[in-house]
């Protein structure tokens, strides 16, 4: 096959002068394609899934679960600071619960309660 060509199934791109002449040498490459598929043909699926598995278990992520401690806002913010925080987490709750209410009486029971709480969370950050 020419470099300027390239084939689809039946139909080809590119110089078609060049298949015309590599026609001859077409019957010599049929008999070693054949040959070839032949040998592809007789591979074993079930070590080919195999090794597959075992690249898997080699590839395995080591999870390192943290200990839980306890964080005290107070060594890390000042009383300002908290008193703010829980009067902003208040109206967002506020707020949230209103338009989670607000979905519930226009859609009737069409909504869990996390997916509706988790929509009004959203509709609530965008405004």
């Amino acid at each position: 096959m020419d470099i300027n060509q390239v084939r689809f199934g039946n139909y080809s791109i590119g110089n078609h002068q060049a298949s015309s002449k590599n026609d001859e040498n077409k019957l010599g490459e049929k008999s070693q394609n054949e040959a070839k598929a032949n040998v592809t043909s007789e591979k074993n699926p079930d070590g080919v899934m195999s090794a597959l598995n075992i690249a898997g278990m080699q590839n395995l992520a080591q999870i390192n679960v943290a200990a839980k401690k306890e964080v005290n806002p107070a060594d890390h913010l000042s009383a300002d600071r908290m008193a703010d925080i829980e009067a902003m987490m208040a109206d967002f709750e506020l707020g949230v619960n209103q338009i989670a209410d607000a979905l519930e009486d226009e859609f009737p029971g069409m909504l869990s309660d996390e997916k509706k709480m988790a929509l009004a969370a959203q509709i609530f950050a965008q405004d």
